[in-house]
């Protein structure tokens, strides 16, 4: 019987490895900077083809947004209702060049309190997620709710993660001081599960607030990893190795 050699053995191994972790998916964080056309994309970050190119009211897509995902932003409730309306603003370019500042630039917004995300071409998996919700001018709703489908393809939603906060007055020091801190703190945080096959639905909620106007600047998310395939390929590696050892 041929045992492979360790260095044969550990170089299908990491062939193995590879092809295992491989996914139709970037495992970097994904990005989506929401806002008018012609606006200052955030690093790294998708950008809306196609949005107003001016401060303007109404929905968006659905519209192919790069990486295999679709976009379409709505005032639907949970319920299927429409809530307000879709406006788009942009409160201009900040001076300052801390990361994060290109997307708390510039936001779509609904003084009735509904944003709708409905997002297809997501690859299989649980994810982590992040809303961003800052006016730089004006405080808007203290409290915005995150709902996402109880299943996957789903038409009911449940309340998941930790709400967003835009109460800050002049959005934490105004446009030019716009800092990567003062962004983050207005953020949502929740997770969403795909199945690859439906659309994954979001919808940010701040109609329980006193204030119920609800920015949204963009949404960033990253698949959470599993310990999958890749576990099982370097734990064969070992396997072999053992063997030889006997031998």
């Amino acid at each position: 019987m041929n045992i492979p050699s360790a260095k044969s053995a550990l170089f299908v191994t990491s062939l193995l490895f590879l092809a295992a972790t491989a996914s139709p998916y970037a495992s970097a964080d994904v990005i989506i900077d929401i806002g008018r056309s012609g606006q200052r994309v955030e690093s790294g970050a998708l950008d809306l083809p196609g949005a107003p190119a001016g401060d303007d009211n109404g929905n968006y897509g659905p519209t192919l947004i790069g990486s295999g995902i679709t976009l379409t932003i709505n005032n639907l409730n949970a319920l299927g209702n429409t809530v307000g309306g879709i406006d788009w603003r942009d409160k201009g370019d900040s001076t300052s060049t801390e990361s994060l500042v290109w997307l708390g630039e510039d936001f779509v917004k609904n003084d009735a309190g509904i944003i709708r995300l409905t997002l297809s071409g997501i690859a299989a998996g649980t994810y982590n997620a992040f809303g961003y919700h800052l006016d730089s001018k004006f405080a808007q709703s203290e409290e915005i709710k995150v709902f996402v489908q109880t299943t996957p393809g789903g038409t009911s939603f449940s309340e998941n993660g930790t709400p967003g906060n835009a109460n800050f007055e002049g959005g934490n020091g105004g446009l030019n001081n716009l800092n990567t801190a003062g962004i983050d703190a207005t953020r949502s945080s929740f997770q969403f599960v795909s199945n690859g096959l439906d659309p994954v639905v979001i919808i940010f909620d701040g109609t329980a607030a006193t204030d119920k106007e609800v920015p949204l600047n963009g949404i960033q998310f990253a698949v959470i990893p599993e310990p999958s395939s890749a576990l099982m390929v370097l734990l064969g590696l070992v396997g072999i190795l053992a063997v030889r050892r006997r031998r």
